[in-house]
């Protein structure tokens, strides 16, 4: 026979159980793979700096003294 805490404990012990399954299934539902948007580039939308610092690191050979719009055509391959 079992006293009244021991069950109180086990309620308790599943109620908590219970509850970490839950979340874990939630965190399973938001690390599901997500669509990797590819970035828009703007000469617009970017400073001189910017640039740049995306031909740096994708290791694009460069002249910091170039004017942006021929840094620019350097970054998107045209």
């Amino acid at each position: 026979m079992s006293t009244a805490y021991e069950r109180r404990v086990r309620r308790l012990r599943e109620h908590v159980l219970a509850n970490e399954r839950k979340r874990k299934e939630e965190l399973e539902k938001v690390l599901e793979p997500v669509e990797e948007v590819e970035e828009e580039l703007s000469i617009d939308y970017l400073t001189k700096d910017e640039i740049i610092e995306k031909l740096r690191e994708k290791g694009i050979d460069h002249n910091p003294r170039d004017k942006k719009e021929t840094l620019f055509k350097l970054l998107v391959g045209d």
